[in-house]
């Protein structure tokens, strides 16, 4: 098997029966796997008998790299581990819970043979349907916004993967994101793929573990931020960003964890803080709050 059009990377820990789910998809399309994609499976030391699962498929015929790491690298660790073993043309590091949808993979090969991009990025955001491509990387980002963080939505052009010092950028919990800005930027196109991509019913009990306005907040803007300053990203596209983050993800949680405590396997310490810093002073982010508080407040009295 020469070079494959795309490596399928899966890091993971425990989650079995999610493995079996995805192998079971990808069986479905095992001619793809001969020689258009490639799957490697980074096991990051689980409990669970995963092998067990994977020998179950390879013998169905399925080509399926395995490694298990002799102890627990982290989350984030395995995550690099996976950006680092490349393989493709075209890397998509996938999360072990997010099951693609019968058809996708295939649809996704058909529309990486027809072109080259930087970054295909997989959106559930809106109901239109198909790939639309941008030749600006800038209206390409805008248009993903918080999506940037989202791994299994973004499949990206392997040459630039070795572009990127991507373990200084492992204690973010973003180092996928400069790898997305390297490839956006570096390419002449980038695409967006809109319509329904993976199966319902992901892993969101197990979501967290992480300081989420830490990581939302000061680490993702200063990451892009930095794109800014190295010559890529224009300010205005950053600032665009920027309160599309706010108003479409961060706010959504101040109220639940910060005022209420109500914040499950969330880290919030110091939230308050890195709030300010970032949106302090800008005044959309009172009105955002406001009105997510107001939608809070009407749910509650049924209105």
């Amino acid at each position: 098997m020469g070079q494959p059009l795309l490596s399928i990377n899966i890091p993971i820990y425990n989650r079995s029966s999610y493995l079996d789910r995805m192998l079971a998809r990808f069986l479905e399309d095992k001619d793809l796997f001969e020689d258009k994609v490639a799957l490697f499976i980074s096991d990051n030391c689980s409990k669970e008998p995963l092998p067990e699962v994977v020998q179950k498929y390879s013998d169905q015929g399925l080509r399926i790299a395995y490694e298990r790491n002799e102890t627990n690298i982290g989350g984030d660790g395995n995550i690099v581990k996976c950006f680092k073993h490349g393989g493709g043309e075209y890397v998509w590091v996938l999360g072990s819970d997010d099951i693609p949808c019968r058809g996708i993979v295939r649809e996704i090969i058909r529309f990486l043979d027809s072109g080259e991009y930087g970054v295909l990025h997989l959106s559930e955001q809106s109901k239109k349907n198909g790939f639309h491509e941008y030749e600006s990387a800038d209206a390409f980002f805008e248009s993903m916004h918080v999506w940037v963080t989202f791994i299994s939505g973004n499949i990206v052009s392997g040459q630039f993967v070795t572009q990127v010092p991507l373990d200084n950028y492992e204690s973010t919990s973003f180092a996928q994101v400069p790898v997305y800005l390297a490839a956006g930027y570096g390419s002449k196109r980038n695409a967006i793929w809109e319509g329904k991509v993976f199966e319902s019913g992901s892993d969101a009990a197990n979501n967290g573990g992480y300081n989420l306005f830490r990581v939302f907040c000061d680490n993702l803007l200063t990451i892009l931020d930095q794109a800014v300053s190295d010559g890529y990203m224009k300010r205005e596209s950053f600032l665009r960003i920027k309160k599309s983050v706010y108003k479409n993800f961060t706010v959504k949680y101040i109220l639940p964890l910060l005022i209420l405590r109500k914040t499950g396997n969330f880290e919030v310490s110091g939230g308050f803080g890195s709030l300010f810093r970032n949106y302090g002073g800008h005044l959309y982010s009172y009105v955002f709050f406001a009105r997510e508080v107001f939608r809070s407040v009407c749910g509650k009295i049924g209105f």
